[in-house]
């Protein structure tokens, strides 16, 4: 089954806020995870970066890609053909 895998920057501060990370960052992480709670389809394998299934993933694909755009963040999405599995890691 197709993935997408969607990544974006978590650029560091130059000021020393409580976790280190810029507002936009902090914003952005917020918003998502609003948006990603009711998602049962989505896996988290690090702050920034989710695994998403093809076939109902895409709404939630368009409104990272349009969160991060907002906050001016850089970010990735990649199709995967195939699944990985990375759970044993």
């Amino acid at each position: 089954m197709p993935q997408f895998l969607f990544t974006v920057e978590m650029p560091a501060s130059k000021e020393m806020s409580s976790p280190g990370y810029t507002s936009a960052w902090i914003h952005f992480e917020n918003e998502s995870n609003t948006t990603l709670k009711p998602v049962k389809t989505c896996t988290c394998y690090q702050k920034n970066a989710w695994l998403l299934p093809v076939e109902n993933g895409l709404h939630v694909l368009l409104a990272l890609s349009s969160m991060a755009e907002k906050h001016n963040l850089s970010y990735s999405d990649l199709l995967l053909e195939s699944v990985i599995d990375l759970s044993s890691n």
